[in-house]
C-alpha cells in the first residue's frame, strides 16, 4: 500500500514558553502544537500527567455500592469469583482484582471463558464456577460484563451477587446486576471515559482501600499490569491513561515483579517502552493461551506469584508457546493472502475451514494494515458457528457497521477499530455481500487516510544523538499519541544487505556515520540503480559493543 506524506513548514504561533520548558527540544514543541496541545498548560498537562488528577476518587454510578458490596464479602469471608476476559486486558484485570482482594484478606478465586462460550460471562461460565466454587456468593466481573444479560440474570438466579466492572460499549438494556461501574454507560457522566477493563478495576481497588482505610502502596505497585493492559488493549494513551502507562513503565523496568523480570530475560529487552516492549513483545505472549485454546487462569496466577522458580518456568513455556501461535498465523496468513483477489478492495471477509479461531483477529489486523481497509477474518466452531474477528481505520466504524447488520449475526461486540461477532455459514455470503455495500461508501475517507504529516525533514546536521534523546520526552506513543513520522535526506555513499537471506538493507552516509535500515526490502533495493536519497521513517540509536551509532529506521515504503 502507498502512503502519501505531507510536510507543511509552517511556522507556528510565537509561543512563549515558561520556564520549566523553555529546554524542550523545539521539535518536541512543534509536534505538540500541530497535535493540538497550543498553550503552556496543555503541553505541561500532557508530558508530566498529573497524579491526583488520575488517582482521584471514582465518582461514578453505583461505585458506592460495589464498595459497599465487596466490603461485606470481604468482612464476612464470602467466597469471591473474579470473572475475568481472556485477552491480555482481561488476564492483567484479573490479577489486580485478586491481588488487591487477597492482601485485604478477601476468599477469593478467578475464572474465565474457554473461546468456545465466547466473550463475557455466561450461563456455562456461572455453572463452571458453582462447580468448582459452589458457595460463591460475588461475582466481579472484569474487562466484561456489560453485555451478559443471560448470564448475570442466570447467576442471580442462583442466588449470587454480580458487580460489572467493564469498559466496553453496552447495548440498549443493562444487565440486572447489583452494581454497573462502566464509563460508557449512557446515563455516566463521570469526565474521563478511557479506562482499559485493568485500569478501571484499578481504580475501584484504590477507592476501595481507601474506604477500609488501608495503605494504597500495594495498588500502586501494580500499575506495571495497568501500564501492559493499556497499551495492550489500544486505548487512547491521553490524560489519566498517560500517567499510568509512564509510570508503570517506570515499575516494568526496575523489574521487581518475577513475571516482568523473566520477560526482560527471554525477551531479551534492552529498551523499556510502550510501544516496542509492551505492545509487540509482552502481550502477545500472554494472549497466546487464549489463541492456542489453554487456559488463561496460569496467567493470572503468574502475573502475581512470587514464586520465582515456578514463575520462571511457566513464563518460558508461555513464550515457547506463542513462538508455536507465530508459526500458525504466519501459515494462515499466507493463506488468507491467497484468497484476495482484488487490488484495492473497499473491505474484506474471508473464511478457510482451516482457519484457526485464536488467530483470525492477529490475521484480520494484518491484512487490515496491507491492503487498508476493514477486515473480517471468519473460523469455524466446534459447534459448525462461523466465529469472525474485525478490524477497522478511518471512518469506518465497524461497531455501527455490525449495527447495521445485526440481522444476519449470531452475536457481536466491539467497538469502532475492533470488533468479534458469530454468524451461521449459510449467511456469509449475503454478509459478505452487504459488508462490502457499508464499506464502498468509505472508500474516500479511507484514501484520504493514507496522507501522513511528517513531523520534520531532516538531514545529516539536524539527525542527531541528541534529538533521539529529547523525542523521548512525547513517549509513551500508542492510541491517541503515535509516534511521530520523519523525512530524511541523506546522501547514501554505500549499501549493504544483511539478515540471513540478505532481505534488509542498510544504507550508509560515511561523513556523518549514520546509517538508514530498510527491513523487508532487499529485493527491491537491488533492482535500483541508484542509491536512494529521500527516506520517510524514524531516528533511533543502536548500542552495539559499547558503541553508540545514529540510524535511521524506514517506517513504510
Amino acid at each position: 500500500m502507498l502512503y502519501k506524506y505531507t510536510f507543511n513548514n509552517f511556522p507556528i504561533p510565537n509561543l512563549k514558553l515558561d520556564s520549566d520548558l523553555q529546554e524542550l527540544n523545539p521539535i518536541c514543541i512543534d509536534i505538540l502544537y500541530r497535535r493540538g496541545y497550543k498553550t503552556n498548560q496543555e503541553i505541561r498537562e500532557f508530558l508530566f500527567p498529573d497524579a491526583s488528577q488520575a488517582l482521584k476518587t471514582l465518582n461514578c454510578k453505583d461505585i458506592q455500592e460495589a464498595l459497599s458490596l465487596m466490603v461485606d464479602a470481604i468482612s464476612n469471608h464470602l467466597p469471591i469469583v473474579i470473572y475475568h476476559d481472556y485477552d491480555v486486558d482481561g488476564i492483567t484485570a484479573g490479577a489486580v482484582a485478586v491481588s488487591a482482594l487477597r492482601q485485604l484478606g478477601a476468599n477469593v478465586n478467578h475464572y474465565a471463558n474457554a473461546r468456545k462460550d465466547g466473550f463475557g460471562i455466561c450461563v456455562n461460565g456461572i455453572n463452571n464456577i458453582l462447580n468448582k466454587w459452589p458457595q460463591t456468593r460475588l461475582i466481579i466481573t472484569v474487562d466484561n460484563g456489560i453485555t451478559g444479560i443471560d448470564g448475570i440474570a442466570y447467576a442471580k438466579e442462583k442466588g449470587i451477587k454480580v458487580i460489572v466492572t467493564d469498559h466496553h460499549e453496552p447495548n440498549t438494556i443493562l444487565p440486572d446486576a447489583d452494581a454497573i461501574i462502566d464509563m460508557k454507560r449512557k446515563d455516566e457522566i463521570y469526565s474521563y471515559k478511557d479506562y482499559c477493563g485493568c485500569g478501571l478495576i484499578f481504580r475501584i481497588m484504590l477507592d476501595l482501600y481507601r474506604k477500609m482505610n488501608k495503605d494504597i502502596k500495594p495498588i500502586m505497585e501494580m500499575l506495571d499490569m495497568v501500564a501492559l493492559a493499556t497499551v495492550a488493549d489500544v486505548v487512547p494513551l491521553i490524560g489519566d491513561n498517560r500517567y499510568y502507562v509512564k509510570e508503570g513503565l517506570k515499575l516494568i523496568e526496575e523489574t521487581k515483579r518475577p513475571f516482568f523480570r523473566i520477560l526482560a530475560t527471554i525477551c531479551e529487552v534492552s529498551e523499556f517502552t510502550a510501544h516496542g516492549t509492551l505492545a509487540y513483545k509482552y502481550a502477545p505472549i500472554l494472549n497466546s493461551l487464549s489463541r492456542m485454546n489453554k487456559d488463561t487462569g496460569i496467567a493470572v496466577d503468574l502475573l502475581i506469584s512470587n514464586d520465582f522458580e515456578w514463575v520462571a518456568t511457566e513464563t518460558l513455556k508461555l513464550k515457547q508457546l506463542n513462538d508455536t501461535r507465530k508459526e500458525l498465523t504466519q501459515t494462515q496468513k499466507e493463506l488468507a493472502l491467497s484468497k484476495v483477489t482484488e487490488t484495492n478492495p473497499p473491505s474484506l471477509v474471508v473464511f478457510d475451514e482451516s482457519f484457526s479461531e485464536g488467530v483470525v483477529g492477529i490475521i484480520s489486523g494484518q491484512l487490515k494494515d496491507f491492503y487498508h481497509c476493514p477486515v473480517i477474518v471468519f473460523a469455524k466452531s466446534a459447534n459448525g458457528v462461523l466465529k469472525g474477528s474485525g478490524r477497522s481505520l478511518g471512518g469506518f466504524n465497524l461497531k455501527e457497521a455490525l449495527d447495521k447488520l445485526s440481522y444476519l449475526l449470531l452475536g457481536y461486540g466491539g467497538h469502532a477499530k475492533a470488533a468479534g461477532l458469530s454468524i451461521w455459514p449459510e449467511q456469509l455470503d449475503v454478509f459478505t455481500e452487504e459488508f462490502n455495500k457499508l464499506a464502498e461508501q468509505y472508500v474516500n475517507t479511507y484514501q484520504s487516510s493514507l496522507t501522513i504529516p511528517l513531523a520534520a525533514v531532516l538531514d545529516e546536521q539536524t539527525l542527531t544523538t541528541q534529538l533521539v534523546q529529547d523525542l523521548k520526552i512525547l513517549e509513551p506513543y500508542g492510541e491517541g499519541f503515535t509516534e511521530p513520522i520523519f523525512g530524511l535526506k541523506l546522501k547514501c555513499d554505500s549499501v549493504q544487505y544483511i539478515g540471513s537471506e540478505q532481505q534488509h538493507v542498510k544504507f550508509l552516509n560515511n561523513a556523518s556515520g549514520i546509517s538508514v535500515i530498510v527491513w523487508n526490502k532487499g529485493n527491491i533495493m537491488k533492482q535500483r540503480s541508484l542509491l536512494p536519497n529521500k527516506f520517510i521513517g524514524k531516528p533511533s540509536i543502536n548500542i552495539w559493543n559499547g558503541e553508540i551509532r545514529l540510524q535511521f529506521i524506514q517506517d513504510v515504503a
